[in-house]
C-alpha cells in the first residue's frame, strides 16, 4: 500500500501553494541549505535469526557499506 502526502493533481506541491504561502520558503531554505528533498532507505528483513552473531556482523557490514557511499549524508548510528 502506497500512501502519498501529495495531492493527486499531477503537480508539484510546490506549483499548487499560493504565492505567499510559508511554505514555499520552507521548500527554498531547504533547497539552499540541504540541496533538496532527502530521500530514506526502509530494510526489511526476513527470515533472519538476529540472535545469530554471524547474521547480525553480515547485516552490520552491508548496513556500513550502503552508509559509506557517496550519496549519503546522513547514516544514523548503528544500534
Amino acid at each position: 500500500m502506497f500512501f502519498s502526502l501529495t495531492p493527486n493533481t499531477g503537480l508539484p506541491l510546490e506549483d499548487i501553494l499560493p504565492d505567499d504561502s510559508y511554505i514555499r520558503e520552507a521548500f527554498k531554505t531547504r533547497g539552499d541549505a540541504f540541496g533538496g528533498t532527502a530521500s530514506g532507505v526502509t530494510v526489511v528483513v526476513k527470515d533472519q535469526d538476529f540472535n545469530d552473531l554471524a547474521i547480525r556482523t553480515k547485516f552490520i557490514d552491508a548496513s556500513n557499506q550502503v552508509g559509506n557511499l557517496t550519496d549519503v549524508v546522513v547514516k544514523l548510528p548503528n544500534w
